[in-house]
């Protein structure tokens, strides 16, 4: 199935355009979309952060499988690697807050609710998914700030 049929939206296909040309040789500042916007094309204000860990991922897949597979495999597997930490930090702030009965509970409602994490499913390879995982980790941490120095 080609990723045209399996990609969530613009801004993942956006993504995984510039995850191909960053990864076939394009530089770390060159953000510039030449196929959008012709003949001015498109300068991207994205960082190449979430492509450099795209192309990690993809580049541990590759040893395994082939091109279309190890970026089909990228695709599913990247949301999931901000998942965990994203519910994990939900439950700190929890367990923080309320003790270690809510804490849990958290978890719970998180296993119990991941349909409702649209930004976390299977092939959103946005930049979503980050900025949600580490605000929360962000306020996670703040909760428990006290505890160190």
């Amino acid at each position: 199935m080609p990723a045209s049929l399996t990609l969530n939206d613009t801004d993942d296909a956006m993504r995984l355009v510039e995850v191909q040309e960053f990864f076939g040789g394009d530089g770390w500042f060159d953000l510039h979309m030449a196929r959008l916007q012709a003949p001015l094309g498109y300068d991207s204000p994205w960082s190449r952060l979430i492509d450099a860990g795209l192309v990690g991922v993809f580049i541990l897949f590759h040893h395994f499988a082939d091109a279309t597979f190890s970026e089909r495999l990228m695709r599913a597997i990247w949301p999931v690697l901000w998942l965990l930490p994203a519910i994990g930090g939900v439950a700190a702030i929890a367990w923080r807050m309320a003790g270690r009965e809510a804490g849990i509970m958290v978890l719970l409602f998180a296993v119990i609710g991941l349909p409702a994490m649209q930004q976390f499913k299977p092939g959103r390879i946005d930049h979503h998914d980050v900025q949600i995982a580490i605000a929360v980790l962000t306020v996670a941490a703040t909760t428990w700030s006290d505890r160190s120095r």
